[in-house]
C-alpha cells in the first residue's frame, strides 16, 4: 500500500548497510565450521573468576512466570529481594501463554496497577500518572510500538527514577530488554493464527559461535517476525515486516562488544475512537461490537529503526564499565478521520449528521543517546561499598507536518460505514519541529553494614535541559503561525533509600525518588512559558521468599505528588492551568510454585489519585483520566509430567480493572472482569510446542480507555489463537 510521499526522511543507508554486513555475518558463521570447544572453561582474569556482564540478566535468574533478578534497579543485575524499590518482571514464558505479539503487552493485565491508556497500546498509566518507555534502559520515544519478536523479557519500574533515567514520567517506566546472542546454536519457528484473520510468523535463528583465536568468539542471532491480521472492527487491518540481526563479540575475558539492529515496516487501516455518549439526550450510546468512527481513507504506513553498539570492560575483577551508543528513527505517513462537531439527530430525521476532518499527518521522529558508566565494589573497613556513575548525552528531534480537509456527512449510528461525502475542502495545513538535547552526569552509592544487613543507598544527577520548538508554518500560505520557543533548565535530582535484611528470606525497605519531565509551552492565558513538570515519590514496603524460594512477594505503600501538572481547561479544554496531582497507593504481589508443576502469580493495587491544587479551582479534588482506583489480577500454570496426560499444560486467568473518568471529569464507567485460558502441549524434551488460548473468554463488553463523549475505545471482544513453536 503506498500511502504518501516520504521525500522528507532522512537516509537510513547507514543502518541498512550495518544490516547487510550482520547478515553477511551470520551467513559466513552458518557457513564456517565451528571452533568452540564443547565445554569452554570459564573467563578468567588472573586467577579470579570474572563476572564480567553485570549489565545483562542471566538466565537461571528466572523460572516460568517467576525471576529473582532484574535489572532496572540500578542498572546492573541484582536481587529483587536486595533493592529497595518495586520491580515487576515479564517473563518470555509469560508472554509467550498469553500470546504476546507486540510490545504494547497483553500480559501487563497480571501486573498490579499498570494499563494500557492509548487505543494503539503505545502508552501506559501507572500510580496514577503515565509512564515512559525504555530500550535497554535508554529512554528513546519514537512513535509505535515494535514486534514483541526480539524482547526477551520487560521490566516495570515504579514511581519517579529521572537519577538513574533522566527525564521522564512520574507514573513510572517500562523497560524492554532485547534478546542477545546466547554463544550456541540453535533456532526456533512460531506459526500463529487467530480470530479475525490474524496470521503471524516468527523465526529466531542463532549460529553455532565461530572461535576466531587469541580467546576470540564471535556469536551473531537474527529474530524476525512477519504479520498480516484483519480486526473485530469493521475495515481495520494491518500488516508488519520486523528483523532484528545482532552479533556480540567477546575479546578474552574482559571485553565484549555487540551491536544490534532493528527494522518494521507497518502499514495498515486503522478505526477512530467511537462516539461513547450522546450529549443531547445524555444516555450512553450501545454501539454493536466492531463500531468505528472512519472509512477507508483512514490509513497508516510507518517504518521504525533502531541500532544500538555498545561495549563491555572489566577494568579489575570488582570494576566494570560499559559504553553505549543507541539511535532511534521513526517515519509515519497517516490518514485520520476523527468524528467532529454532532447535530441533533431530532432535527435531521433521526439520521446523525456531523462533520469530520480528513487529516494527513507526516511525523518523523530521530533520537540518539550515548551512555557511558561504571560499577565498582570496594571495602573500607567493615563497611562494603558499590559506586557507580555516569555520562549521558540524549537528542531527539520531532517532525511533523499536518493537512487537514473538513466533510460534511450523513451516516446512521448504526451503519458501521459513513455515506457519501457532500462536502469536501482542504481549510488548514501546518508543520512543525522541535529538537530537545540533554547532558546529565550521575552517581550513585550503596554502602552495606553489619555483614549486608543493612543497605544504604543515595544518588544524584545532574542535567542540563534544552528544547527548541520551531514557529508553526501554515503551509497552504507559508505564513508563520507562532514564534519560536526555546526553554532551558538545569534540574538536580536525587534517590534516597534504606533496605533491612530482617531475616534470609524477608527484606523491609524504605525509598524517595525524583523524576521530572521538561517542557516548551506557553500559557495561553499569561503567555508566560510553562515550568517543567516535577514529581517526588516515597514508598516502603516488604519483599519476601519463603519455602525454598517457592513462595515469593512484595508488599509496598506509596505517594507520589507531581507538581506543575499540565491541566485542560474544563470550559475552553484549552492547556493552560498548572495544577498538582497526588496519588496514594498500595501494591501486592506474589508468586507461589505449589508444585514444580503448578505455577500461580497473583496481585492487587489500590491508587487513590487526585487534584489538590490547580488555577481552575473546578479540578480540585477530581481524579485524573486514565487513572483506575482498583485492579487485581489471578494467573495459574499447571503442567502435566506423568501419566496419560505427560506433556500437556493448562491455564487460566482472571483480571479486574476499576472505573474510569473520562477527560472532563463528568463520565464514568464501570469497571469489568475478564478470565482468559490457554491449553497446550510440548514433549519434555522441548522439541516443539503446541498451543490454543482465548482471551476474554467469557466476551464480556468492556471499554480500555475512556477519552471523551465523543471518544472512547472498546476492548477486545473474544480472542482465539492456535500456536505452533518448533525448536532446531
Amino acid at each position: 500500500m503506498q500511502s504518501g510521499s516520504k521525500s522528507f526522511r532522512r537516509p537510513i543507508n547507514l543502518h541498512l548497510a550495518f544490516g547487510l554486513m550482520v547478515l553477511v555475518a551470520a551467513a559466513a558463521c552458518h557457513l564456517l565450521p565451528s571452533r568452540v570447544a564443547a565445554n569452554p572453561a570459564p573467563p578468567q582474569l588472573g586467577d579470579e573468576t570474572v563476572e564480567l556482564n553485570r549489565f545483562a540478566v542471566s538466565a537461571s535468574s528466572v523460572k516460568g512466570y517467576a525471576a529473582t533478578n532484574a535489572l532496572s534497579a540500578s542498572r546492573i543485575e541484582e536481587a529483587l529481594i536486595d533493592t529497595p524499590h518495586t520491580i515487576n518482571v515479564l517473563t518470555k514464558d509469560l508472554m509467550q501463554d498469553l500470546g504476546e505479539s507486540t510490545e504494547s503487552s497483553l500480559a501487563f493485565k497480571y501486573v498490579a496497577g499498570i494499563r494500557p491508556y492509548l487505543s494503539n497500546n503505545d502508552g501506559y498509566f501507572m500510580r496514577g500518572f503515565p509512564v515512559t518507555l525504555y530500550y535497554d534502559g535508554v529512554r528513546l520515544q519514537a512513535k509505535g510500538i515494535r514486534d514483541a519478536s526480539a524482547t526477551e523479557r520487560i521490566e516495570v519500574i515504579r514511581g519517579p527514577s529521572s537519577v538513574l533515567y533522566g527525564v521522564g514520567d512520574p507514573g513510572g517506566g517500562v523497560n524492554y530488554i532485547t534478546k542477545r546472542p546466547r554463544f550456541r546454536s540453535g533456532s526456533s519457528f512460531a506459526l500463529t493464527a487467530g480470530s479475525d484473520e490474524f496470521l503471524r510468523a516468527e523465526a529466531d535463528f542463532e549460529a553455532a559461535p565461530v572461535s576466531m583465536g587469541s580467546d576470540r568468539r564471535l556469536g551473531v542471532r537474527i529474530v524476525g517476525a512477519v504479520v498480516d491480521r484483519g480486526s473485530w472492527r469493521i475495515t481495520e487491518e494491518m500488516r508488519r515486516k520486523f528483523i532484528a540481526p545482532m552479533a556480540t563479540l567477546a575479546l578474552g575475558s574482559r571485553t565484549e562488544l555487540s551491536a544490534r539492529f532493528t527494522y518494521q515496516q507497518q502499514e495498515g487501516r486503522e478505526s477512530r475512537l467511537p462516539p461513547y455518549y450522546d450529549t443531547f439526550s445524555r444516555q450512553r450510546y450501545n454501539l454493536p461490537i466492531g463500531f468505528f468512527s472512519g472509512d477507508n481513507r483512514t490509513k497508516f504506513d510507518d517504518d521504525i529503526v533502531t541500532l544500538n553498539v555498545e561495549a563491555v570492560h572489566a577494568i579489575t575483577t570488582n570494576w566494570k564499565a560499559r559504553v553505549a551508543y543507541f539511535d532511534s528513527s521513526a517515519y509515519r505517513d497517516h490518514y485520520l478521520t476523527p468524528l467532529q462537531n454532532f447535530l441533533n439527530p431530532a432535527q435531521n430525521g433521526g439520521r446523525r449528521l456531523a462533520t469530520s476532518i480528513l487529516r494527513r499527518l507526516f511525523d518523523e521522529y530521530e533520537g540518539s543517546s550515548l551512555l557511558a558508566y561504571s560499577v565498582g565494589d570496594f571495602q573500607t573497613g567493615a563497611v562494603g561499598h558499590q559506586l557507580s556513575s555516569g555520562y549521558e548525552y540524549r537528542s531527539e528531534r520531532v517532525s511533523s507536518r499536518d493537512t487537514r480537509t473538513r466533510f460534511s456527512e450523513r451516516f446512521d449510528i448504526d451503519a458501521p460505514n459513513w455515506n457519501k461525502a457532500i462536502e469536501a475542502a482542504p481549510f488548514s495545513g501546518q508543520s512543525t519541529s522541535s529538537l530537545t538535547t540533554a547532558h546529565a552526569i550521575f552517581v550513585q552509592e550503596r554502602a552495606q553494614f553489619f555483614n549486608g544487613r543493612l543497605a544504604l543507598l543515595g544518588g544524584v544527577r545532574l542535567e542540563e535541559y534544552k528544547t527548541r520548538s520551531d514557529p508553526r508554518l501554515n503551509t497552504l500560505n507559508n505564513t508563520i503561525l507562532d514564534r519560536a520557543e526555546t526553554a532551558s533548565e538545569r534540574v538536580a535530582t536525587s534517590r534516597f533509600s534504606g533496605l533491612w535484611k530482617v531475616r534470609p528470606g524477608l527484606s523491609a525497605y524504605v525509598s524517595y525518588n525524583e523524576s521530572f519531565l521538561g517542557n516548551a509551552l506557553r500559557d495561553v492565558v499569561t503567555g508566560q512559558l510553562v515550568p517543567s513538570e516535577t514529581a517526588e515519590g516515597s514508598e516502603i514496603g516488604i519483599k519476601f521468599e519463603a519455602w525454598g524460594g517457592r513462595l515469593s512477594g512484595s508488599l509496598a505503600r506509596y505517594t507520589v505528588e507531581r507538581s506543575a501538572v499540565r491541566q485542560v481547561n474544563t470550559l475552553t479544554g484549552a492547556i493552560e492551568n498548572l495544577g498538582t496531582v497526588r496519588c496514594d497507593g498500595v501494591e501486592a504481589e506474589a508468586f507461589l510454585s505449589v508444585t514444580d508443576s503448578l505455577q500461580v502469580m497473583a496481585n492487587f493495587a489500590l491508587n487513590d489519585a487526585r487534584t489538590i491544587d490547580a488555577s481552575d479551582r473546578a479540578l480540585i479534588g477530581r481524579r485524573p483520566s486514565g487513572d483506575v482506583k482498583r485492579s487485581a489480577s489471578i494467573l495459574a500454570r499447571q503442567t502435566f509430567r506423568r501419566g496419560a496426560l505427560r506433556g500437556f499444560y493448562a491455564g487460566a486467568g482472571w483480571s479486574y480493572g476499576g472505573d474510569q473518568i473520562d477527560r472532563t471529569g463528568t463520565l464514568t464507567e464501570p469497571g469489568y472482569a475478564l478470565v482468559d485460558a490457554f491449553v497446550g502441549f510440548a514433549p519434555l524434551d522441548g522439541r516443539f510446542d503446541f498451543s490454543v488460548r482465548v482471551t476474554n473468554l467469557l466476551d464480556r463488553r468492556w471499554w480500555r480507555e475512556l477519552r471523551t463523549a465523543q471518544q472512547s475505545t472498546q476492548g477486545e471482544p473474544r480472542q482465539m489463537q492456535a500456536s505452533l513453536r518448533m525448536k532446531f
